[in-house]
């Protein structure tokens, strides 16, 4: 249940970027003032758009949804031992969502940095690699 809900948070705000240039939102309204200006989103340098303030109040909640994320992964990772081997593979999806994050963090909460769109495959595939061989994330 925790790894479901850190993936899901995770999820919203891997698919906000996209979501906010198509004129919709995953974050919820609750954690921007009402009069945030989406439509901003949609131009070719959404970053620069946006105001000081509004992109203070962007990466505010971008950073509360993070770290609510990170904590309910973190928990799966401590209850993970409680998991029988035979089913630890499905916890697997935990191990992106953390890199996503910590990538999120590492650059500040600017969703709008080319560098989160950049993949890193090896990583994540080695990442991947040891938590299946050892089942541990």
């Amino acid at each position: 249940q925790e790894a479901g809900v850190g993936i899901g948070l995770t999820m919203a705000l891997r698919s906000a970027q996209f979501r906010f240039v198509q004129g919709e939102c995953s974050i919820p309204k609750q954690m921007l003032p009402s009069d945030f200006p989406y439509y901003k989103a949609n131009t070719e340098e959404p970053l620069q758009s946006f105001t000081a303030e509004e992109r203070e109040q962007l990466e505010h909640a971008l950073h509360t949804i993070s770290t609510e994320a990170m904590h309910h992964l973190s928990h799966a990772r401590d209850l993970q031992r409680h998991v029988p081997k035979g089913s630890k593979q499905c916890l697997l999806p935990v191990v992106p969502s953390m890199m996503y994050l910590s990538k999120l963090d590492k650059l500040k909460y600017n969703m709008f940095d080319p560098q989160m769109l950049e993949q890193e495959r090896l990583t994540m595939l080695f990442q991947l690699s040891r938590a299946w061989l050892t089942g541990v994330f």
